[in-house]
């Protein structure tokens, strides 16, 4: 692994990159789904923070690690699943109680806001996923990024989760590298050293991932499998194409609509593995 910045795709000129999609393509750039309440008056020596959210995989060390970019320390906390929330999906309830370096609850509103802001981030935006067409459309990259934490150390198993994705989903990996960017002024000002997970991709006939329901289909794949959240499959369509959307608690689900793969695909990757056989087909226009 690479440990200083080295030149990526991302820094080509515009003529060289063309159609991208991405998280706020995706619409996952907002917070929605996640309460937090930030509590004063509960303790007179920390700071109470409530928060409800979706279950998923790396829900915990994500909190942590954006309490702990902050130098915060946790004290006391409790966690409790409830697995029969409405819609299918676990919902978690967290209290955690903070303090500040002197061990004293955070009494300043702008860092309180700083607080709520980059542990809300931390929930809802743990990792970025984009894809796009590089190098005047012959190739298609996918660049997975994380923050590091004040260790130095990256988010565990990304390079693991990612190629799994994609060889569920059937696609090829032509190069593939891991990188360090220290500057990331997408993220808002977050300046926390990133993980740059980068992989160019192809269909199973070596052409690049062109169109954006394609493009839209592998990041579902990608963000499935990071996050360990369910997929839900379309029925083919009339040219025998397959999307795959996240799960939702409005979709339907049987009766010729949406349907659930019954797994979560980090403990069960064959059960997605058998529906995609044979159905999925990428470049179908």
């Amino acid at each position: 692994m690479a440990t200083g910045r080295v030149p990526s795709a991302r820094s080509l000129p515009a003529a060289l990159a063309a159609a991208t999609w991405d998280d706020e393509a995706a619409g996952d750039a907002g917070g929605g789904g996640v309460t937090l309440v930030v509590d004063n008056e509960t303790s007179p020596s920390y700071t109470m923070l409530t928060l409800s959210c979706a279950d998923r995989k790396g829900l915990l060390y994500d909190i942590l690690r954006a309490l702990k970019d902050v130098d915060l320390r946790v004290a006391y906390g409790r966690l409790e699943v409830d697995e029969g929330a409405p819609g299918g999906r676990a919902q978690v309830a967290i209290d955690l109680f903070i303090q500040d370096n002197d061990l004293c609850r955070i009494n300043d509103p702008e860092a309180l806001q700083e607080v709520r802001r980059r542990v809300e981030l931390a929930v809802t935006l743990p990792v970025r996923i984009s894809l796009r067409d590089v190098f005047d459309g012959c190739c298609t990259e996918l660049l997975v990024s994380a923050p590091l934490d004040t260790g130095g150390r990256g988010r565990p198993r990304v390079t693991f989760d990612v190629t799994q994705a994609l060889s569920l989903a059937g696609l090829g990996v032509f190069m593939a590298d891991v990188f360090i960017e220290s500057a990331v002024e997408e993220l808002d000002d977050y300046e926390l050293a990133q993980e740059r997970h980068r992989f160019l991709i192809h269909l199973p006939n070596g052409q690049p991932i062109r169109s954006e329901h394609d493009k839209k289909a592998v990041y579902d794949v990608v963000k499935a499998q990071l996050l360990g959240s369910r997929l839900e499959l379309a029925p083919l369509g009339p040219h025998g194409k397959l999307a795959a959307v996240r799960a939702s608690s409005e979709a339907a689900v049987g009766g010729g609509g949406l349907y659930r793969v019954p797994s979560e695909l980090h403990e069960l990757p064959s059960t997605l593995l058998q529906s995609l056989d044979n159905r999925w087909q990428f470049g179908v226009a």
